[in-house]
């Protein structure tokens, strides 16, 4: 994943590269990101990118209850800004099925 959270914080400070990320966003939705959200859907997939690496240790038994408890909590403040609806509809069958079916019940329980 770090190589994926390098490119996406490219994008995140260089707001010539913005267009990639928008035209990717709304691909085959009816939703436009304006230019001036674009570093903050970046660093949202940032997070989601980071939590879905700890979702992974936490099924490995590599992070223990209390350590997820920390990261889920994070993910339901993620889930709660605007955009991340979006994020987590493009992001499908790009991330871990099992950690994209959690995201679905957190984002459920809105």
């Amino acid at each position: 994943m770090g190589r994926y959270n390098d490119f996406m914080m490219v994008q995140a400070e260089k707001p010539e590269l913005s267009k990639l990320l928008r035209d990717w966003l709304g691909r085959d939705t009816e939703t436009k990101v304006p230019a001036e959200d674009v570093s903050v859907v970046a660093n949202l997939l940032i997070a989601y990118g980071i939590v879905g690496e700890a979702f992974l240790l936490y099924s490995k038994k590599w992070i223990d209850e209390e350590g997820w408890a920390q990261w889920a909590a994070w993910l339901k403040d993620l889930t709660k800004h605007p955009r991340f609806d979006l994020i987590h509809r493009r992001m499908r069958g790009q991330f871990d099925k099992h950690f994209q079916e959690y995201v679905s019940k957190v984002l459920e329980e809105k």
